[in-house]
């Protein structure tokens, strides 16, 4: 072994410029090749090769994830299969006539067993190729069978369904390639409806609409509160004539008396000022005179006078006290009238 790593040193010794050239040849040869040559594919996706030489795209080979090494002259088309969402924007015309624009999203993958074929007949820019013209054109016919009001409400997910299996069936049977029958080459999930533009006057009447609608409906709830406040009350009537009926055999004047004496010696506790009469009110029941600052007319048939009329002494007496005493009275003398002076 040892005489091998010798000789080996001694060939290059003497082999010293060959051995610089070939090692940047080589070199040069990986650098250049390696791309050209060794593949990755990421998770997900899957590749179909194009031979230069042996008969161009490879249908019945399908490239899975990883490493591949392929020649440096061939070449290798990387397709995404996982599902993947488009979005696109079309303006259709409803059964009426009227004009909008609808927003969908479609959400699709590629078949797998005839990838080679989609890269042969159709190539990586499938997507604009077939499924968004087709997706647009089946979309305004089926728009084109349905008014407004059904359309974007209550027969939305029907529509969206409509769609969907009527681009299905057109990418299943009307785009095949020559000697080929039924060749699927996506496999279509659904298609949804994410948005709805209206004309700026259109929106205006619908919102308007929508309020007023809104509006009936509150009243509608609001008509309905009434009539069950309505009835509440005639509930209450009829519980206080039942309370009514029950009680007037016990309303005696000596219970209602009693009852005013209690509510006079509550009102008397209060801070405010005021004077009580005990047994000079009707059936016997005590006056109370407020801190009125108005003063009573005089004359046959005038209201008490406030106490701020009364004498300083009468203002205020013990509520406990046996009879309160009536102010004194004051006799005035009658007024002498003046002669008339002469002019």
């Amino acid at each position: 072994m040892h005489s091998f790593i010798e000789a080996v040193w001694h060939w290059i010794d003497h082999n010293l410029v060959k051995v610089i050239i070939g090692t940047v040849a080589i070199t040069i040869i990986i650098v250049v090749l390696w791309p050209l040559s060794v593949i990755f594919i990421s998770p997900g996706h899957l590749g179909v090769r194009w031979s230069r030489f042996f008969g161009g795209t490879v249908i019945n080979e399908i490239y899975q994830e990883g490493t591949h090494v392929i020649f440096p002259w061939d070449e290798m088309t990387i397709y995404d299969a996982r599902l993947q969402v488009v979005e696109r924007s079309y303006d259709v015309l409803t059964a009426d006539g009227l004009s909008s624009s609808v927003n969908f999203a479609f959400r699709f993958r590629v078949d797998e067993k005839n990838l080679g074929i989609l890269q042969k007949y159709v190539g990586p820019d499938y997507q604009n190729v077939l499924l968004v013209p087709e997706v647009g054109a089946q979309a305004r016919h089926i728009f084109a069978l349905y008014p407004p009001a059904d359309a974007f409400t209550t027969k939305r997910t029907e529509v969206e369904k409509r769609i969907r299996d009527a681009v299905d069936h057109n990418l299943f049977v009307n785009f095949n390639p020559a000697n080929m029958n039924h060749v699927r080459y996506i496999v279509l999930e659904d298609i949804l409806i994410r948005d709805v533009k209206f004309p700026l006057s259109v929106a205006q009447a619908i919102e308007r609409k929508s309020t007023e609608a809104n509006r009936a409906q509150e009243y509608d709830f609001t008509l309905q509160a009434e009539r069950k406040e309505a009835e509440r009350k005639e509930i209450e009537a009829e519980g206080i004539r039942r309370f009514q009926d029950i009680v007037k055999d016990g309303l005696t004047d000596n219970y209602l008396r009693w009852r005013g004496i209690d509510a006079t010696l509550s009102l008397a506790q209060s801070p405010n000022s005021k004077v009580v009469i005990i047994g000079s009110g009707p059936n016997g029941l005590p006056i109370i005179l407020g801190n009125d600052d108005r003063t009573a007319p005089a004359g046959p048939g005038s209201k008490p006078a406030s106490p701020a009329a009364l004498p300083s002494g009468a203002a205020t007496q013990a509520l406990g006290s046996p009879r309160l005493k009536s102010p004194p009275s004051v006799s005035l003398p009658p007024l002498q009238q003046q002669p008339p002076q002469a002019p």
